[in-house]
């Protein structure tokens, strides 16, 4: 499976936001990683679900949008319009009747998918096999960043992979989001994530281009294959 760049606009500059989407253009990453946020889960007030339909007006890069809110499907008309073949991605812990919302989300030619937070178990997807085309597996709290990667987190990502493959999903993707860094990608990748979610440690890396630090990544995911 492809190894996908999937930089988060939570760490873009957003004065610039367009000139920002631009330059990861020119990196050639894969996704635009976006979380939608209201405090229901997460700490803080993050980008609007208005900002989707403008963002498919001035890019083709496809997106995984991150629903870390309460009652996501309230937000579904303003999505399906404009993301077809786009990842809705909810938050498993925010929300009630996970199967309906993934339901829905497929049945407007969206991409379903789920994010998993550090202490939630894995059995929690047991039940979503046929329902997701993408876990989202959160490996570091946003409060500690620079926490060494260890087996309990590494462990969930090959257990994650082995479940979906042994039920014939091996067309899930398996992202991972939380400070990854190059000394990361290597286990992360050989556990079997696919989808490596990327801040500040990478693809915003102050002092290089964003396509010098993609070209960089690119590098060692070459070795690795």
């Amino acid at each position: 499976m492809k190894i996908k760049l999937a930089p988060s606009l939570e760490r873009a500059n957003w004065l610039n936001l367009e000139s920002e989407i631009r330059k990861l253009e020119e990196a050639e990453v894969d996704l635009l990683h976006i979380d939608i946020m209201d405090r229901t889960f997460g700490e803080t007030i993050l980008f609007s679900p208005k900002i989707v339909p403008a963002l498919k007006e001035i890019t083709h890069i496809p997106l995984d949008i991150h629903m870390y809110v309460e009652n996501p499907e309230q937000y579904f008309p303003l999505l399906f319009s404009c993301c077809k073949n786009d990842y809705i991605n909810i938050e498993i812990e925010s929300v009630k009747g996970i199967t309906k919302l993934l339901t829905l989300i497929r049945n407007a030619e969206c991409k379903p998918a789920v994010t998993v937070d550090i202490g939630t178990p894995i059995c929690v997807l047991e039940e979503l096999i046929p329902y997701v085309d993408m876990v989202n597996l959160l490996i570091r709290s946003s409060g500690c960043p620079h926490v060494e990667l260890g087996d309990q987190i590494l462990n969930k990502i090959r257990k994650v992979r082995k479940m979906f493959d042994e039920n014939g999903r091996k067309d899930v993707e398996i992202a991972v989001d939380g400070s990854v860094s190059f000394e990361d990608v290597n286990i992360l990748v050989e556990s079997g994530a696919n989808i490596l979610v990327l801040g500040t440690k990478i693809v915003f890396r102050p002092g290089h281009t964003y396509k010098e630090n993609c070209e960089q990544l690119r590098l060692i995911l070459q070795v690795l294959a």
